[in-house]
C-alpha cells in the first residue's frame, strides 16, 4: 500500500516523497531537491523508480534538462535524429569544463559554466535568441574569449560566431618553436603559411614570431569585416579593438 509520505528513489538515484495519492493510478510525487519538481504517476512505476528528475544533473555531475519547450532531438536516436544545435552546444560546453575524459582537458582546465547555464532550458533559451541573428553559412560556434576573458561560459561572456573567426583566436601554445614560427631549410625563420610571410625569411625567431602576431591580429580584424553585417555590433567592435596577443604569445598575458 503506498501512502502520502513515502519515500523512494528513481533508477538514477533520485529520492521522491509521495505528496497526494488519489488511487492507485494517480499519485503525486515530488522529488526532493531544491527544485521539488512533482509528477503524477501510477503505482507501478512511483515503486520501480520509474520517473524521470528533469533537474538530477546526470551530465558530468553539473548538467540537467530542466522543464521548458527546448527538446535534446526532434525524435527518437533510434530513428536516427540527431541532436538539435542547442543542446549539441550545450553539451559540449561542459564536456570541455567538465568531463575528465575530453580529448584535451588543459585547454579548459581553468574554465567553468555560469550555474544559469547547468540547465539546458536556460542555455536553448539564450542560444535560440542569438541564432536569429547568425544568418550565415555554416557552423555556429559558441565563443567565451571575445566578450570575456575566456575563462568562464556565460550570457554575458559568450556570442555565437563563424567557425574561421573561432578559430583566429583560438590559443596556441605552440611547439618545439614559438607560436606561429617554423625554421626554413636555410636556418633561418618564417611565418606559418597563411599570414602573408610565405617568402619573408627573419633572423631569429622572436622577429618571426612578432610578425606573426601583427598578421594574425590583422586577419582577425579582416574576419571582423568580412562577418561585419551578421554580428552583434559588440562583438565586432571587440574583435576590431581587443588586444588577442595573449592567446597566442607566452609574452602577453
Amino acid at each position: 500500500m503506498i501512502k502520502v509520505g513515502d519515500r523512494f528513489k528513481n533508477t538514477k538515484g533520485s529520492e521522491y516523497v509521495v505528496v497526494e495519492y488519489l488511487n492507485y493510478d494517480n499519485i503525486t510525487v515530488e522529488f526532493c531537491d531544491e527544485h521539488k519538481y512533482r509528477a503524477i504517476k501510477g503505482g507501478d512505476c512511483v515503486k520501480s523508480g520509474n520517473i524521470k528528475n528533469p533537474y538530477a544533473p546526470l551530465l558530468f555531475d553539473v548538467g540537467y534538462h530542466g522543464v521548458g519547450p527546448h527538446k535534446s532531438k526532434a525524435g527518437s536516436a533510434k530513428k536516427g535524429f540527431a541532436s538539435l544545435p542547442a543542446y549539441s552546444a550545450w553539451t559540449n560546453m561542459l564536456s570541455r569544463c567538465y568531463d575528465k575524459n575530453y580529448l584535451d582537458p588543459h585547454l579548459y582546465e581553468n574554465s567553468e559554466v555560469h550555474p544559469d547555464w547547468h540547465c539546458f532550458q536556460t542555455f536553448a533559451d539564450w542560444y535560440y535568441d542569438k541564432l536569429k541573428i547568425a544568418e550565415w553559412e555554416g557552423r555556429k560556434c559558441l565563443d567565451k574569449d571575445i566578450l570575456g576573458d575566456g575563462t568562464i561560459y556565460s550570457p554575458e561572456t559568450c556570442c555565437l560566431v563563424p567557425s574561421s573567426i573561432n578559430r583566429s583566436i583560438s590559443k596556441l601554445h605552440g611547439g618545439k618553436y614559438l607560436p606561429g614560427v617554423l625554421k626554413s631549410s636555410n636556418g633561418l625563420y618564417g611565418v606559418v603559411p597563411g599570414y602573408g610571410f610565405d617568402k619573408t625569411n627573419f633572423e631569429t625567431e622572436l622577429e618571426a614570431h612578432l610578425a606573426f602576431l601583427v598578421a594574425k591580429q590583422k586577419k582577425i580584424i579582416d574576419l571582423a569585416n568580412k562577418y561585419k553585417s551578421w554580428l552583434n555590433p559588440r562583438v565586432y567592435d571587440m574583435l576590431c579593438t581587443k588586444d588577442f596577443r595573449f592567446k597566442f604569445s607566452p609574452f602577453y598575458k
